[in-house]
């Protein structure tokens, strides 16, 4: 088995990932597994995340989104470079210190941990993430410690600290404000890490009468979700960057069919790219295991589609540059459109539920050879054609 210097590398941008063969993948697996038998160690939800935070802002009320008359500060921080930046000896002083992995995992996690060709954690291994949240544990209770907050949110570098604001005027907000990013940093720095200064920000809602000056609307964004009270109502949108994103993701699919040959077959791979990229879809991963993707489950939490607009409009106006029969305009048109279900992220498409005959329809239009009888087989075949 190879050391973990010696693996394929890939790079992304600025991160370096390391790309365990299958022999590698076997004993990788099984590190992780220990670590979550033995460690519990539990990796953050994205979807529970946001799910629990909504739940403190509103107090439970997700049918109105009310916001209570309370004084509340969101304070928003990031870990700069995290993983390349974890002290590796003190990670592995802390494991080593615990004694219940295998001599074999040791050796592994030993490896990295006094490698110089490696900066702190390696990511892409199958149990980075585990090393990562047991080195950070300490500094997550500390942060609890110090603020008492009403809810701590950690999704691997990205904290949310949710807490009452008792501000008296503007100037004592303010003073606040400073000295959280003071502790946060002192914290961080304690563990060699450095916080993101520039991405450490406050957001302060109160509603008093009494008090108009001090009055304030939350408006913070975090996980990709913009969060905004309005008229005491918390309004949900997507964040404009993440629709950025998807603007210029959509934007290909489109630029790829125009530059290419205008087949029946470059038709179907773009009607189904634009599925999956707007819809809610249930696939299966790697590991066979379910998967959800698309802006519908990735955004499921908006109530508000209203920045979605300009989105929405982009994407019927690509469809009618292509000048398509009008049944092939129509499809496309009805994957962006508004039905009885409401906007087009509340849209579902379940590939595991596939039936004999709607994967032969699927095989016709992207012309599989030899389609896979065995359905999860099948499915990874399609979306390797498709990607």
């Amino acid at each position: 088995m190879r050391k973990v210097e010696s693996l394929n590398k890939l790079r992304v941008g600025k991160r370096l990932f390391y790309l365990a063969g299958k022999e590698e993948k076997a004993s990788y697996n099984d590190i992780k597994i220990q670590f979550e038998k033995k460690y519990h160690v539990k990796m953050p939800n994205r979807d529970k995340i946001i799910k629990e935070l909504i739940s403190h802002l509103t107090q439970g009320d997700y049918k109105n989104n009310s916001f209570p008359n309370i004084g509340i500060s969101i304070i928003r921080t990031d870990i700069k470079n995290f993983y390349p930046s974890i002290n590796k000896h003190r990670l592995y002083k802390k494991i080593n210190s615990a004694n219940v992995l295998s001599h074999e995992a040791m050796e592994i996690i030993k490896n990295i941990c006094f490698n110089k060709k490696i900066v702190g954690i390696p990511l892409g291994l199958s149990f980075s993430n585990h090393l990562a949240e047991i080195f950070i544990e300490d500094f997550d209770s500390e942060l609890k410690r110090e603020f008492s907050p009403i809810a701590y949110f950690r999704y691997v570098d990205d904290i949310l600290i949710l807490k009452y604001d008792f501000s008296q005027d503007i100037n004592e907000r303010e003073s606040v404000e400073e000295n959280n990013k003071d502790i946060i940093s002192k914290k961080a720095n304690n563990i060699k890490l450095e916080i993101n200064m520039a991405k450490t920000t406050s957001s302060f809602y109160k509603f008093d009468k009494s008090r108009m000056n001090l009055n304030k609307d939350l408006n913070f964004v975090y996980l990709g979700y913009e969060f905004k009270t309005v008229k005491q109502k918390l309004q949900i949108r997507m964040a404009p960057d993440k629709i950025e994103k998807y603007k210029n993701r959509v934007d290909q699919y489109f630029y790829i069919y125009k530059k290419g040959k205008k087949r029946e077959i470059d038709f179907w791979r773009l009607y189904y790219r634009l599925i999956n990229t707007l819809h809610g879809v249930t696939t299966i991963d790697q590991y066979n295991k379910k998967m959800k993707l698309g802006m519908g489950y990735h955004y499921r939490f908006i109530n508000d589609f209203s920045n979605l607009e300009d989105f929405k409009q982009q994407c019927i106006n690509n469809i009618y540059s292509l000048k398509l029969k009008s049944r092939d305009q129509n499809m496309l048109l009805n994957i962006i459109s508004n039905n009885s279900k409401g906007n087009f992220l509340n849209y579902r498409y379940n590939y595991i539920n596939l039936t004999n005959s709607q994967m032969q329809i699927i095989s016709k239009r992207l012309s599989i050879s030899n389609p896979p009888k065995e359905k999860v087989k099948f499915i990874r075949k399609m979306f390797t054609l498709l990607y």
